[in-house]
């Protein structure tokens, strides 16, 4: 009987991993890989966006440094707390005024109306709601995005609400720089300063005047002149009437008929 002779296996040669990244050699897994969801990113202001210059207020404190700043010259200049001293300065913080309505009213005629917008303004909606705040723009968009979470409208609803929110408050923020280069570049800007702190200014004489102590019958007829002078001016042109507070001319004539009442 022949014999069959068989002839060993051949060795099985395994290639060694040539880095980390190299599974060749790996044994393969059953179980399913676990994937992490990733949370959604999505976009949000920055805290200086947010956190931007109101224009009204800078307006505001403009207007204000202005008005003490004149204010204080002008008692600085008084000589004396008569109240002869007293009207005769708020008499002439009237025609100020007058006269820093007329310098702005001039310069406006000038310029086309891009050029003297009073504030930025930015549409909300398609319903035409607009604002100038910030804070207005962060309420009403989060109040949106919180309604459309809660409706379960899907995250393309809320990224595109949430990037509009973004691009209004950008825009406010260009805006509002746009209209404070553009108007303090032709000079509209320092007019509407002089003409808000000279009415701020008024304010403050008028109530001075409306309180001074009426030493003398003098002093008395003077009184009377300016209550004369208050009436023309709360029937003055729009533009250059003062809302006169009724406390304080009710005072001063109190006070005026109690001094002459003591006569002399």
């Amino acid at each position: 009987m022949t014999a069959i002779q068989t002839s060993a296996a051949p060795p099985v040669f395994f290639r060694p991993p040539s880095s980390k990244t190299d599974f060749a050699a790996s044994p393969i897994s059953n179980v399913a890989p676990v994937i992490v969801a990733q949370p959604i990113k999505y976009p949000e202001p920055s805290t200086a966006l947010k956190k931007q210059v109101v224009f009204h207020d800078l307006f505001y404190r403009e207007k204000i440094a202005r008005s003490t700043a004149l204010l204080r010259a002008v008692r600085k200049a008084r000589a004396g707390t008569s109240a002869a001293v007293v009207f005769a300065d708020a008499k002439k913080a009237y025609r100020d005024f007058v006269r820093a309505q007329e310098r702005l009213k001039q310069k406006e005629a000038l310029l086309p109306d891009n050029q003297k917008l009073p504030y930025p303004s930015i549409q909300l909606d398609q319903s035409g709601r607009e604002t100038s705040f910030p804070r207005e723009i962060i309420r009403f968009y989060d109040d949106w995005i919180k309604d459309a979470q809660a409706s379960g409208q899907g995250h393309a609803n809320i990224h595109y609400l949430k990037s509009q929110k973004l691009f209004k408050l950008k825009r406010l923020q260009q805006e509002t720089k746009a209209i404070l280069e553009d108007q303090r570049a032709s000079g509209l800007w320092a007019l509407r300063v002089d003409a808000g702190a000279r009415r701020f200014l008024l304010s403050s004489l008028l109530f001075e005047a409306c309180s001074v102590r009426l030493a003398s019958l003098q002093d008395c007829k003077l009184a009377a002149d300016f209550i004369r002078l208050l009436t023309r001016l709360d029937r003055a042109k729009p533009e250059y009437q003062y809302d006169l507070n009724p406390y304080q001319v009710s005072s001063l004539s109190k006070r005026l008929a109690a001094r002459l009442a003591k006569g002399r």
